[in-house]
């Protein structure tokens, strides 16, 4: 996974006189350590560790065959216990975060989740942080006949990476949590690559800089899946030879499309935050 721009300067090749400025507050930084599970050694991966309570049921590893390189594995034999990969995150009180990720499954329930708890003894309680993301499949499911093909079950296909996504606000007064990923009391196989953690959104401060003799018409940001778009300028009157525009409250999980209009009617157009 290639990591997220925090503050981008493009000079368009073919129109040298203007600068586009995108600059995003908070910084979108991916706080998962190791998060496309590239580094490491000695068959573990760099900030990341499994854990369970039955480990006679289970085997992980960190393998080839991920979605863009290596990636986690987890199988289990039977639905006696849960077991996960694991990592440390941390967390500020009262901000909104987004734990989002890549998983196939070629057999049984995944748990995705972000979990923590904090004893607060003078006030008589424990908070709690327990966000979930569950899938499966009935692919090797025991109450399924033998003569059923697998192509004909419901499900996830084994071959195919899917996206899971999970957007919460972290309660005060947590400072971490742990991130995990894997199977969910039945027996299985899946597979995890690509994650991120960090935050849910943030706001954009756009800069668009000419000379007199392009002078800047109008902005436009956008985002897949929006019929409308983010922010819109209009049409300058009169055109402007330096241009700001600030978009609040842009998510953090897709590319944002910021297309400038020159007076000339040439466009240049380029992506904040593409990522796999």
């Amino acid at each position: 996974m290639r990591a997220l721009v925090v503050t981008l300067l493009l000079v368009a090749r073919s129109l040298p006189a203007l600068e586009l400025r995108i600059t995003a507050t908070p910084a979108v930084q991916n706080l998962a350590p190791n998060p496309c599970f590239e580094l490491g050694r000695d068959d573990r991966p760099a900030g990341w560790s499994f854990g369970t309570a039955v480990p006679d049921i289970f085997q992980s590893a960190w393998t080839d065959g991920g979605r863009t390189g290596k990636c986690l594995r987890v199988q289990a034999t039977s639905g006696k216990m849960s077991g996960y990969w694991n990592a440390p995150v941390p967390l500020v009180s009262g901000r909104r975060y987004r734990f989002s990720g890549w998983y196939r499954i070629k057999g049984g329930r995944i748990l995705c989740y972000v979990h923590a708890r904090k004893r607060l003894p003078k006030e008589y309680k424990t908070v709690t942080l327990d966000e979930r993301f569950y899938a499966g499949s009935f692919r090797q499911h025991w109450l399924v006949p033998v003569f059923i093909p697998p192509d004909a079950l419901p499900g996830p296909k084994p071959d195919q990476w899917y996206r899971f996504d999970i957007v919460f606000t972290a309660p005060a007064p947590l400072t971490g949590a742990s991130i995990s990923l894997g199977m969910y009391f039945t027996p299985g196989l899946a597979f995890f690559d690509d994650v991120f953690f960090g935050p849910a959104e943030t706001t954009l401060d756009i800069s668009a800089t000419t000379d007199a003799t392009d002078r800047v018409r109008r902005i436009v940001v956008m985002a897949p899946g929006h019929s409308k778009p983010l922010a819109d300028t209009g049409g300058l009157e009169p055109f402007q030879t330096e241009c700001e525009l600030r978009v609040p409250h842009v998510p953090t999980d897709t590319p944002i499309t910021v297309r400038v209009t020159l007076e000339s009617g040439r466009t240049v157009t380029r992506i904040w935050g593409e990522r796999n």
